[in-house]
């Protein structure tokens, strides 16, 4: 359980909702925490036959690509994106590590 949890976001939940059997297995008694965790991209799915044209659902996939990327590293996305298109002209080339989101704290 302990790997399963580690390398795959949604499994962080299963603790709480496994149930031991016997053998040492772990039996789900629910779904709920993995239907929730895909939610977004299922409800995406159908939105993104609306986009328009490719470069539009290209476009988007970016911006969802930067937002789920923040999101992932507890940094908020609408605080990130401001500064870093904010200063993104004025830094320097060799220090572009600074503005992605893993590296980036807030001032």
């Amino acid at each position: 359980m302990e790997k399963l949890t580690s390398c795959y976001p949604a499994g962080v939940g299963l603790k709480s909702n496994a149930s031991p059997k016997g053998g040492g297995q772990t039996a789900l008694t629910d779904n709920n925490i993995c239907e929730r965790s895909i939610r977004p991209v299922t409800l995406g799915r159908k939105n993104y036959l609306f986009m328009g044209s490719k470069g539009g659902g290209d476009a988007a996939a970016f911006a969802y690509t930067l937002i789920e990327t923040c999101r992932m590293n507890k940094v908020d996305p609408e605080t990130w994106l401001t500064r870093v298109l904010a200063h993104v002209a004025d830094h320097k080339m060799t220090q572009l590590d600074d503005l992605v989101p893993w590296n980036w704290t807030p001032e």
